[in-house]
């Protein structure tokens, strides 16, 4: 039997940022194994703080009803796993879980977290945790007597492990510390429902949630981008090696990571050595096949492990490429006694190790041969790029393509041909419009083709 899967450090992240997008990935040994995607004109609220008012009770569903600002936003405030008791009329803080899609309300949790490189500061819950990638005794109890010694009274702190590699300078973790519990006094001094805390933006996250502490490099291809993470890697991430640069051309492509954002789209993923996997989003859950149909002939036992042990570490990458969260079941192939299934269960466990997300694993493989697990939702997933049949999507690509175009033929002017049901969302994408505008130095020239599908476009020269 091969040895147990060892999980390769983060080496590259790569920040592209198109007109109205910005796009990363993670670099693990060459590999894609994290994309993160975020549009000007829509951003993302997962992460927020809210003031909220109660408006109904719901016992029935472990929360109550909500209304998110001013405005009215319906929304639901998740109470389970917490002893909080609340009262129609009541306000309190609460953070974004869940926006408002697939027919279910924007969601929030009264348990806040605000995250940062070396602490997570929970306000709410009171305590002391340290992170248990801190596999160093004395490292974690020198971090947890520092911490006890300024922790205040009703305040919760869980260091994270880069604290780790910061040896004995506490300057850093005692700053962030400030900043959490001066973030959380401004919140709390709201006069209105509604924001009070933004979210975290995607280049911020990049180095918070940066797996390790160890050497990486970050290439944009954005001015923009490039000033943005050099402020970001010096409050957030002082002293780490990490090396950022700019590029001219296209690393998201180069990389690979453009090509696993499209496969990322996809039902169908090849396995290594043969095999596949099917992945499917339900309602309730994620669903993951393993099939063996064209894997390479071999011994039975043998082949089914070896697949479905490579199938184990791809689910994990999978899960971290499209954002899978919530329940998540996989049909592994059948295999012929329990040390067997403990190789594979190691394997997607290892692949999980440094996953920023919250993981509920089983600890075997259930009488009908179906394993399950979950992963915390942590942001929006990338079928969330389609959620309007994709119409958004083929507009923000085109222009990025128009924009490449005309800055390659200066003397060519170039149109955007997308379909009537896309021409609709033109108005709410007053960002991506501006930036190519300013990138290509004339509004852009956009066109309506009938014959375009809705998720379709097309760029194309104008006559002179």
């Amino acid at each position: 039997m091969s040895k147990p899967f060892r999980l390769p450090p983060v080496t590259e992240i790569v920040v592209a940022c198109p007109p109205g997008q910005t796009l990363a990935a993670e670099l693990r040994g060459g590999d894609v194994w994290g994309l993160h995607w975020h549009w000007d004109d829509q951003p993302s609220m997962l992460g927020a703080v809210h003031s909220i008012r109660v408006t109904r009770l719901a016992p029935e569903a472990n929360g109550v009803f909500a209304v998110a600002d001013e405005a009215g936003t319906e929304a639901f405030l998740d109470l389970s796993n917490t002893k909080i008791f609340l009262h129609e009329g009541e306000r309190l803080l609460a953070q974004v879980t869940r926006v408002a899609e697939g027919g279910k309300r924007l969601t929030f949790r009264p348990d806040v977290r605000l995250a940062g490189r070396h602490l997570v500061y929970t306000p709410g819950r009171p305590g002391l945790a340290v992170s248990r990638q801190i596999r160093d005794k004395a490292a974690s109890q020198r971090l947890q007597g520092l911490l006890r010694s300024h922790a205040q009274a009703g305040e919760g702190i869980i260091v994270r492990a880069a604290a780790a590699s910061l040896g004995d300078r506490t300057g850093p973790i005692l700053d962030e510390l400030a900043q959490h519990r001066q973030s959380w006094q401004a919140a709390q001094q709201a006069s209105s429902l509604g924001p009070c805390l933004p979210a975290p933006s995607l280049i911020d996250n990049l180095l918070i949630e940066r797996a390790g502490a160890g050497p990486a490099a970050i290439i944009t291809d954005s001015p923009a981008a490039f000033s943005s993470l050099q402020q970001a890697a010096a409050r957030l991430a002082p002293g780490e090696p990490i090396h950022i640069e700019q590029e001219r051309g296209n690393p998201f492509a180069t990389s690979g990571a453009a090509e696993a954002l499209a496969e990322a789209f996809q039902a169908e993923v090849p396995l290594s050595g043969g095999g596949r996997l099917w992945i499917e989003q339900t309602r309730a859950c994620w669903t993951v096949d393993v099939d063996s149909s064209n894997a390479s002939p071999g011994k039975a036992p043998g082949l089914r492990l070896a697949l479905n042990r490579t199938a184990a570490v791809e689910i994990a990458r999978q899960a971290r490429l499209r954002g899978m969260a919530g329940s998540i079941i996989a049909d592994f192939l059948r295999l012929q006694d329990a040390k067997a299934e403990h190789a594979v269960l190691q394997d997607l466990r290892a692949a999980f190790a440094e996953d920023p997300a919250a993981l509920r694993f089983n600890e075997r493989f259930d009488p009908l041969g179906f394993y399950a697990f979950s992963r915390q939702r942590l942001g929006p997933g990338i079928a969330g790029m389609r959620a309007d049949g994709g119409k958004r999507l083929a507009i923000l690509t085109g222009l990025d393509q128009l924009v490449r175009q005309s800055l390659a033929s200066p003397s060519q002017r170039f149109a955007l041909a997308i379909s009537p049901a896309a021409s609709g969302l033109l108005a709410e994408m007053p960002k991506a419009i501006a930036e190519t505008q300013r990138r290509t130095g004339q509004p852009p020239a956009v066109t309506t083709e009938p014959t375009l599908a809705p998720d379709a476009f097309d760029v194309r020269p104008i006559p002179a």
